[in-house]
């Protein structure tokens, strides 16, 4: 089952962000997985962010614009549910700073308040569900 959810991302778009949910697996670990992208063009899509709330060690990645790769573990308080809903909160909070830590204040402009709450919500529940299909 595991592999199924592995090949069948879901992807959530609003204006010139997009939010990928998956279930990855990575050597030993595996858990959901969220990737943020964000495109200056609507057509080249850079990612920016990826959350992987996996099982054993659940991490946040910030991909920045010069090539580095951020992460930050342990993300939120241990386990798949409490990183999930790490990601939810910082997601809801606020990508805006997410983006400009990252190198991409420009981004700032395009992401309007209240307009991604919705896909946060929906991506969010994609996690949820593809943890509980795959235990």
């Amino acid at each position: 089952m595991a592999e199924l959810a592995d090949s069948t991302p879901t992807e959530y778009t609003v204006d010139d962000i997009r939010l990928v949910s998956r279930y990855r697996h990575f050597g030993d670990d595996q858990g959901p997985s969220l990737e943020v992208f964000w495109s200056p063009d609507g057509r080249d899509w850079r990612k920016v962010a990826r959350y992987d709330c996996f099982r054993m060690e659940p991490h946040r990645h910030i991909f920045h614009k010069d090539g580095r790769d951020e992460r930050v573990v342990p993300w939120g308080e241990g386990g798949v549910d409490s990183a999930i809903s790490a990601t939810g909160r910082e997601l809801h909070d606020g990508l805006g700073p997410l983006l400009t830590r990252g190198g991409y204040p420009e981004a700032m402009k395009q992401v309007r308040g209240g307009e991604l709450d919705p896909v946060v919500e929906q991506s969010v529940a994609d996690l949820r569900r593809r943890e509980l299909t795959t235990s």
